[in-house]
């Protein structure tokens, strides 16, 4: 009898007037424009509404496990949107810009100036309840029908309930590489089964180049033992070559200071000959000086060390996959 108390209490806590969500139109901090109605809920979109401020503790200690769950629900491509709204008419777009990146956030995410703190007040000014404080977590169905004050750890089976859908989705992945938040242009990852071909699944073209995505999902179905490697077309030189790299290349082959990073043991293979020798120095110089737009042999711009990683994700928590990637011929950063 206690847990069905209790039970009913929370149902009555989330939809306690019985309420249908008010329309809102917003402007996010990278001038989309986003109106409740016509862009996710007239779309059987579920949204899931984040009521913070840039300076609120709580907030920020909340926003990657936010995030993350924006990752597992599609980022906004599987009919869920996760979205920002500030209820401080101090948090201007310089300063949710500058939570959204320091966050690493990929939903909108709305300042005072795009209307966020009108469209808030819709939801937390009393109609539908008490509000407690930030972070409020709102989810609204695409009947209109609203779940006010959802706690964090409930938003997850309030969706599921929505869709009537009985297993939780997929895992959320993130890739980060060492050459920083984006790959150079002419550079993707991709997933394949080990040992296998096809299916071949380009990572960075369906994530925007974010290479941010939940597995398995429509866009990346479950394999078998797949793996994660890399190709490119990129040019030779890409700025980052210059002539500093030829100096430890020279000092190895002398045998004065060998080289025994492996990675860096591959940047200096120019020719792909397995071997350092005069000819990766006369090479890399003709690249350097834009004598020649190719490595020889087909020796790609790039090479991931190792050359596939394996993947494995599974559960609800975000899988985090750090890869190398090695810029042939740049010996010094």
């Amino acid at each position: 009898m206690r847990i069905l108390l209790s039970l009913s209490i929370i149902l009555f806590s989330i939809n306690l007037y019985g309420q249908m969500a008010p329309n809102f139109t917003v402007t996010d901090v990278n001038g989309q424009t986003h109106n409740l109605y016509t862009d996710y809920l007239d779309q059987d979109k579920i949204v899931v509404i984040n009521v913070f401020f840039v300076y609120c503790p709580p907030c920020n200690s909340a926003a990657p496990g936010f995030q993350a769950k924006h990752v597992q629900w599609g980022s906004g491509s599987q009919g869920v949107q996760f979205m920002y709204l500030t209820n401080k008419v101090t948090d201007n777009n310089t300063l949710v810009t500058g939570f959204k990146n320091q966050h690493s956030l990929t939903m909108p995410s709305i300042s005072a100036q795009g209307g966020a703190v009108q469209a808030q007040a819709l939801y937390t000014g009393g109609a539908f309840g008490p509000f407690y404080g930030t972070p409020h977590y709102t989810v609204i169905a695409p009947d209109r029908t609203v779940h006010y004050d959802v706690p964090f750890t409930q938003i997850d089976q309030i969706i599921m309930d929505i869709q009537g859908t009985i297993t939780a989705p997929g895992t959320p992945v993130k890739i980060n590489t060492n050459l920083g938040a984006s790959l150079p242009s002419g550079v993707s990852l991709f997933m394949k089964p080990a040992n296998a071909t096809n299916p071949l699944i380009n990572i960075t073209q369906l994530t925007n180049g974010t290479n941010q995505f939940m597995y398995p999902s429509a866009d990346f179905p479950e394999l078998v033992n797949p793996v994660i490697f890399m190709q490119t077309n990129a040019d030779a030189q890409d700025g980052s070559l210059r002539a500093g790299d030829l100096v430890p290349i020279r000092k190895h082959i002398l045998g004065l200071e060998p080289f025994t990073d492996p990675k860096i043991i591959i940047a200096a293979d120019v020719n792909g000959d397995s071997k350092i020798r005069s000819g990766d120095l006369v090479d890399l110089r003709k690249v350097i000086l834009g004598l020649i737009e190719d490595f020889p042999n087909a020796v790609p711009s790039y090479k991931m060390y190792p050359e596939e990683v394996d993947f494995n994700a599974s559960g609800t928590n975000e899988v985090i996959i750090n890869l190398e990637i090695v810029k042939i011929g740049n010996i010094v950063d």
